[in-house]
């Protein structure tokens, strides 16, 4: 879209959706190919590495914190974005979440119109929400947090979002603030 003008269809089509039903049904029956044991191998490597990342980022972010007051009085996730902007760190972070295959010029356009481009816009939102974590914190955020916010990034093009996890529920309301979230246990209690 943002090169050719070209739509974004971020839902599978109907044989892309029979494959995956398949797929699913395949796996939750236990049955693993060779090749779903090494793309399984792989996720949890890129898991590990995302988190060794994580923690590698805590230390200049803790030694930014002893330095610069500004920094230790960010309390909220809108206080990070708000710094993040104003620094002039939005458009970098645009670029480097999409591998550094977008040019300068290019991330500057998608950080300026967020809306155009959902989940870029919730990885970006994410990012930052782990570096709140870490600010506010001091802390790495917990493994399973990457997991809960790829599941922001899948939702991003959703009118809505349904989870009975409390702790997604917090985090999807910040990085995908325009996607209505609707909470499972709720739903039951008013039934």
């Amino acid at each position: 879209m943002l090169r050719y003008g070209t739509p974004v269809v971020p839902f599978l089509d109907f044989l892309e959706t029979a494959a995956t039903q398949a797929l699913v049904i395949r796996l939750a029956n236990g049955m693993f190919s060779d090749e779903d044991d090494w793309h399984m191998s792989g996720v949890e490597a890129a898991k590990k590495h995302e988190l060794r990342a994580q923690q590698a980022c805590l230390i200049p972010i803790n030694r930014l914190r002893e330095v610069d007051r500004t920094v230790r009085r960010l309390r909220t996730f809108d206080d990070v974005w708000t710094y993040s902007e104003r620094g002039g760190l939005l458009e970098p972070l645009f670029e480097e979440t999409l591998g550094g295959v977008v040019s300068m010029a290019e991330a500057k356009e998608l950080a300026s119109s967020p809306s155009s481009f959902p989940a870029i816009t919730a990885a970006v939102r994410a990012n930052v929400y782990l570096n709140f974590i870490m600010i506010s914190g001091g802390v790495t955020p917990g493994k399973d947090k990457l997991d809960d916010y790829k599941h922001c990034f899948e939702a991003s093009y959703c009118d809505a979002f349904l989870t009975a996890d409390r702790q997604q529920e917090t985090a999807m309301k910040l990085i995908c603030p325009w996607v209505s979230i609707l909470n499972w246990n709720r739903i039951v209690r008013e039934r």
